[in-house]
């Protein structure tokens, strides 16, 4: 099913121009990372109506340049290929 809600999700995103990747079959990535101009925000949280809404969950924003520097890296390490940060 999870598969399924993906391939939907990669469409979707697709169509609108945004180029979407998936990690191998044999590795698990559950961080989410949003990187806009200078400010990160990481965490595991899923960014749907239960996490957000009914349960403690929590991400930090960061923008010290040197953090967010890293944060980019390491989700250029991914994009490209690579299997962990």
């Amino acid at each position: 099913k999870n598969m399924e809600f993906g391939e939907e999700a990669k469409s979707f995103l697709e169509k609108l121009k945004i180029p979407v990747k998936f990690d191998s079959p044999d590795v698990i990535t559950h961080a989410k990372i949003l990187i806009v101009d200078d400010t990160a925000v990481v965490g595991g949280t899923n960014w749907g109506y239960g996490p957000m809404d009914q349960y403690n969950d929590c991400n930090v924003a960061l923008w010290r340049p040197d953090a967010v520097q890293k944060l980019t890296d390491a989700f250029l390490t991914l994009w490209n290929g690579g299997s962990r940060f």
